[in-house]
């Protein structure tokens, strides 16, 4: 057998990826208005879009 290197308990990972500008105003637009953090926003419109399996709205 061999030693593993030790598993830190959490990772800070920033993704970092081109974006369309005037989208990404909107949707900090978007966010803003209805006081909600961009990832809620962009989560809810996801499960909206996409519902997952075995919901109700799938």
């Amino acid at each position: 057998m061999f030693d593993l290197p030790p598993i830190p308990q959490r990772i800070v990972a920033k993704l970092q990826v081109g974006v369309d500008r005037g989208l990404a105003d909107r949707v900090d637009a978007t966010a803003k208005k209805y006081g909600v953090p961009r990832a809620l926003l962009l989560r809810h419109v996801l499960d909206q879009a996409f519902p997952a399996e075995g919901t109700a709205d799938a």
